[in-house]
Order: C-alpha cells, then sequence, then structure tokens
C-alpha cells in the first residue's frame, strides 16, 4: 500500500522571506494519510526557485502517492451508517415547530404516518432514487381510501408529494442526500376531476333563514349566523372572545385548532394568513349578537364568545350543524360551505373580488380562481347590455 493519496494534481507554490537564504518557495498541497485515512495538508518547504519547488512536488508525488479518483478509505473502513426515511424524518418534524403553526406540523406528521412512512420509512435515505420515488408515487396514486373504498381525491396526492419534496429539501440541504423527486415528474389532474372538485355548494340567505328557524340554542342561532354572515372560518369564529366584539365589528386575529403535537384538545393559533381583521357586521349578525347577548349563555368576562372557559368542541359543531340540517329538510352542505355562500351573497350583492378577498381575509388570486365562475351572469348581463 502507498504511503499517501492524492486526489488532484493541484498544488500552490508560496514565497516566503527568510533571513540567511532570501526568497524561498514552499510548495504546499492535500494529501490524504495511508496510515490514517485523514486527508491533510503537506508542504515541502525552503526551495531556491518555484522550478525547485515544481521539481521537489513531482519528486514527491511519484515516490510516494498514488494518484485516485475517490478516497479509497471510503470503500476499506466500515461504510458510515445511512440512516433510514424513518430517522431522518423524526429529526425534521422537531425542525419544524420552529418555522410552522403547530397545526401545519401535526398535517405533515399525519400525512407521513398514512401515506409515506408505511412505504418508505424503512429505507435508507440513499435508497431514494428516482426509481423508488416513482414507483411509491405510481403505487400512492393507485390507492384507495380504505374507509370510503375510493380514490383519495387529487388534493390529497398532492399534498402529500409536497411534503414528501420539503422533507428531501431539506435532506439535501442539511445533510446533502440528493432530492431525487426533482426528478420525478407528477401527474397531471385529470379535467374532468378538476371540474367536479371546482364545484361549490352553497345555501341562500332564505335557506340560511330557514335553516336558523330548526336551531334550538340561542348559542348556535347566533354561531352560525356570524358563521353564515362573515364567511370566516370555524376555528376563528371560535376563538372569538367576547373583547374582540363590539356593536359593529368583530375582530378575527387567532383561531382555534384540534391538531396540536403537545397533547393537547385544542390550541389557539395565529389565522391561517397570520392577520389582524376588524370586519364590519351586517345588520343580520349584529342582530343575533344581540340576541346572544341576553342570554346566560354569554359572559362578557369569559375567555370565549362561544364557549366560555373553553372554545366550543368542533365534533359537537358538526353534530350539531347536521342535525340541525336534518331537521329543516335542507340540501346538505358542509360547515365550510357557509364561507362559499357567503361570498355568492356578496357577489349577488355587487362585491367586487377585491372587496371579497379582503372580507374573509383570502388573497385575490385565491378568491379568483375559487369564485370567478359566480360571476357567470354578470358576464352575460355585460354581454347583453352592449347594443
Amino acid at each position: 500500500m502507498q504511503k499517501f493519496y492524492i486526489l488532484s494534481t493541484k498544488y500552490n507554490i508560496q514565497s516566503r522571506k527568510t533571513k540567511n537564504s532570501g526568497t524561498v518557495y514552499d510548495v504546499v498541497f492535500r494529501i490524504i494519510d495511508g496510515n490514517t485515512g485523514k486527508t491533510v495538508q503537506k508542504k515541502l518547504s525552503g526551495y531556491g526557485s518555484k522550478t525547485l519547488a515544481k521539481t521537489a512536488y513531482a519528486e514527491f508525488t511519484r515516490e510516494n502517492c498514488e494518484l485516485v479518483k475517490t478516497n479509497p478509505f471510503k470503500q476499506i473502513q466500515p461504510d458510515k451508517k445511512i440512516p433510514t426515511v424513518n430517522e431522518l424524518f423524526t429529526e425534521y418534524i422537531g425542525t419544524q415547530s420552529a418555522v410552522n403553526k403547530s397545526s401545519t406540523v401535526y398535517d405533515k406528521k399525519h400525512v407521513f404516518d398514512l401515506h409515506i412512512l408505511p412505504d418508505l420509512g424503512d429505507m435508507k435515505i440513499t435508497d431514494l432514487t428516482a426509481e423508488a420515488l416513482y414507483k411509491w408515487q405510481d403505487a400512492f396514486w393507485s390507492k384507495t381510501n380504505p374507509r370510503t373504498g375510493e380514490r383519495y381525491s387529487y388534493k390529497t396526492l398532492s399534498k402529500a408529494r409536497m411534503f414528501l419534496s420539503r422533507f428531501l429539501s431539506w435532506t439535501e440541504e442539511r445533510y446533502k442526500y440528493p432530492n431525487n423527486l426533482k426528478d420525478v415528474k407528477a401527474p397531471r389532474q385529470k379535467k374532468e376531476i378538476k371540474e367536479h372538485n371546482e364545484e361549490t355548494r352553497i345555501w341562500t340567505a332564505e335557506q340560511f333563514e330557514h335553516f336558523a328557524e330548526a336551531v334550538d340554542d340561542d348559542l348556535y342561532i347566533a354561531f352560525f349566523t356570524l358563521l353564515f354572515y362573515t364567511g370566516r372560518r370555524v376555528g376563528e369564529v371560535c376563538a372569538l372572545s367576547p373583547k374582540d366584539v363590539t356593536d359593529t365589528s368583530i375582530r378575527i386575529n387567532k383561531s382555534v385548532t384540534k391538531k396540536t403535537m403537545n397533547g393537547k384538545p385544542w390550541e389557539v393559533v395565529p389565522t391561517k394568513a397570520y392577520k389582524d381583521d376588524t370586519l364590519p357586521l351586517c345588520p343580520r349578525a349584529v342582530r343575533a349578537l344581540n340576541e346572544y347577548k341576553k342570554t346566560d349563555r354569554y359572559d362578557k368576562d369569559a375567555d370565549f364568545l362561544f364557549g366560555k372557559d373553553r372554545p366550543l368542541d368542533f365534533k359537537t359543531i358538526s353534530t350539531r350543524f347536521g342535525k340541525y340540517v336534518k331537521k329543516a329538510g335542507l340540501p346538505k352542505i358542509r360547515i365550510h360551505d357557509f364561507r362559499h355562500s357567503f361570498v355568492s351573497l356578496l357577489i349577488h350583492h355587487g362585491a367586487n373580488l377585491t372587496v371579497v378577498a379582503s372580507l374573509i381575509s383570502d388573497t385575490l388570486e385565491q378568491v379568483t380562481k375559487t369564485y370567478a365562475h359566480l360571476y357567470e351572469t354578470d358576464r352575460q348581463t355585460v354581454v347583453n347590455s352592449i347594443v
């Protein structure tokens, strides 16, 4: 075995002044020690000219070194333990609370536990080649939901792929393991599925009032009325405190989530858009809140407007909602569809997309993408007016 190895024939000649010999030249280069396997800097010193320094370098490397393409000790020494996806994901998820809301961290862990780690978790991170990732993606895209027996939605599939991509980008940035998902083309969404997903279910104001008549609890009358006539998310309305409510407006600057990483049943977090909004209330919402304030359920000093020392439970809200919808005999919609219904109501009353985006605290781009089709009647009216 050679005493030294070199990976490159590059070297550096440095000059220096000495008392006895004047200017001398040293040649500096890097070698791999054949005894330890470590890469170290080697210096040959004290030559009277650059030519002599070059000659010394050539003689030393010819007699003592072997030129190699890669460090042979990476093969000679026992392989460094390559972590599995499971091991790296445990570290990764531990870093996410510093950069994401707890609900987002919860979503990432849930998606990985359900869709990624069962198939990829035991694999070494270096085994996630483009071919292996294609196989995972193809299998995932053909899976069915065991609960419903139907294929997963394109939104679910895309979210899992996005979370996996972010994880692999993290491993690449931190540990230099290549993110081969960059070379894996994502399947395209079928047009007919896209069109189906874009359908929104809404109620008119008349339908909501019929629903409200079926609600037999003053608290839930006010709660559902506020949801319908503000278009805000359930968590945002649940997070309201009495101090957030004035005679004509509400302040939205927080939300309640049950997606917690600390084991608690719920947690108050910033809103999805991290905004602090003060929103005007329509007279119908004001009347509902005023009626609620007259009841024993209202406490102006409570932590929460609805629920006092803790927010309303999401499961209870859903159960109550289903009960009242059935009692009213109305077409089934989701509670989140109150948001769509409010937007439809705004558009019906002439609101442009900028106003809509401001009131529901969404981006103009997202509002345009989601609700532009509701302006179809307005488009036809404008065209018909041209004579």
